[in-house]
């Protein structure tokens, strides 16, 4: 280990423990806005496997949304955003389109 390495550890053993904290979550903003400066599909691909599809959608205030989940022309459910979560990861189907009900853009397909 190098000596500036060891210099910059113990000045962080020496710091409070909360600013030590404070520094991480700061550091990790960064990374999130460069995350987020590369579209959603970034995000998605970062926030996916780490969050359950329920805390997503609470944490996004998107839960009980209304939405349509859509087969071709089949209307295969309505309902919260939140049950249709669950369908869709019980019965995962390339074909899924998802449309947000009173939002202006059409169906989006259903990425699985």
């Amino acid at each position: 280990m190098s000596s500036v390495r060891r210099l910059w550890e113990k000045v962080l053993e020496a710091a409070e423990e909360d600013l030590v904290r404070e520094l991480v979550h700061s550091l990790k903003a960064e990374e999130a806005e460069a995350i987020c400066g590369r579209g959603i599909a970034a995000v998605a691909a970062y926030a996916l496997p780490r969050a359950e599809p329920p805390d997503l959608l609470a944490f996004l205030e998107m839960d009980a949304r209304p939405a349509v989940l859509w087969r071709g022309d089949e209307r295969v459910m309505e309902g919260e955003l939140l049950e249709i979560a669950f369908h869709v990861e019980e019965h995962p189907d390339p074909g899924y389109r998802l449309e947000l009900v009173g939002a202006a853009e059409p169906a989006e397909p259903v990425a699985r």
